[in-house]
């Protein structure tokens, strides 16, 4: 069928002038040809071909190490992490706030958002990394391997000198941290704190059985439990309250070590007489 008659001539167009005089002009001829064919949709393999050009740069990364996007969020995250911890020590758990955390780490709260759902999302964050760093450095400087055939002199003396530096080093971040767990019932902030402390007695009494000699209790694994009980118990209550505690039962911090050091040898039965340094590994 051919085309209309109106879209192969000129069309007509009548106008009048500002006298009233008659005037015609011609417009083009309508244009009906088909218009363009629309590209074809790509195929699946050319979707899929595209959807991996985005990340083919870093898919040629060498094996073993992390895509640039992805260390860029870790590095984001970890910055978050970092000035949380500052924040919750300087403004406690309870009272900071996600915009004073993402002032902290120089990142807009719509990052935040990117990569915690809300501040719960950010503290269940936080104690899990707190928890599997602090496990971290206690398995560092207390291996099996190192320390197996050590007097049990020289373990106690070790182990209380790097629980104490630990409480005293942090004190304000473990502070938030115990005061918060004590006031909030949440399952996971408890089984974090749970977990840790079970390890670190584990640790303990894994280090004394494979000491050489000295312990005269005669229940030297039960001994190691109440140990680490009774120094974890008299630290965090250091940390928590003694800025409140009144003269007659203040303890110096210089004091910690020694007196500490004192009660544990003695209640598992190994002579004071003569001090073990602490041995780094």
């Amino acid at each position: 069928m051919g085309l209309p008659h109106c879209a192969t001539r000129p069309v007509p167009v009548r106008s009048e002038c500002q006298f009233g005089c008659l005037r015609v002009r011609a417009l083009p001829p309508f244009d009906l040809s088909p218009s363009p064919t629309p590209p074809e949709a790509p195929e699946p393999a050319d979707r899929a071909e595209a959807a991996a050009s985005k990340g083919r740069a870093d898919a040629a990364a060498p094996v073993g190490t992390i895509p640039a996007r992805q260390q860029r969020s870790r590095d984001t995250e970890a910055r978050i992490l970092a000035a949380a911890e500052r924040v919750f020590a300087r403004s406690g758990v309870t009272r900071a706030t996600v915009a004073e955390i993402c002032r902290a780490a120089g990142v807009a709260v719509g990052t935040f958002y990117g990569h915690f759902r809300d501040k719960d999302g950010l503290l269940a964050a936080y104690f899990a990394d707190h928890y599997a760093r602090s496990t971290e450095a206690l398995e560092a400087s207390f291996t099996t391997a190192a320390w197996r055939g050590r007097p049990a002199a020289e373990i106690v003396d070790a182990w209380v000198r790097s629980r104490v530096e630990r409480y005293l080093d942090r004190r304000d971040v473990i502070r938030a941290i115990l005061t918060y767990t004590r006031a909030h019932s949440a399952a996971s902030f408890r089984t974090a704190v749970a977990e840790y402390s079970a390890h670190v007695v584990e640790r303990f009494t894994a280090l004394l059985d494979g000491s050489a000699d000295g312990i005269a209790h005669p229940s030297p694994r039960r001994a190691a439990v109440v140990v680490v009980s009774m120094i974890e118990a008299l630290l965090k209550e250091l940390t928590l309250y003694g800025e409140v505690r009144s003269r007659a039962l203040a303890i110096a911090d210089d004091e910690l070590v020694p007196e500490l050091t004192r009660m544990a040898r003695g209640y598992l039965g190994i002579p004071y007489g003569v001090a073990h340094p602490a041995t780094s590994t």
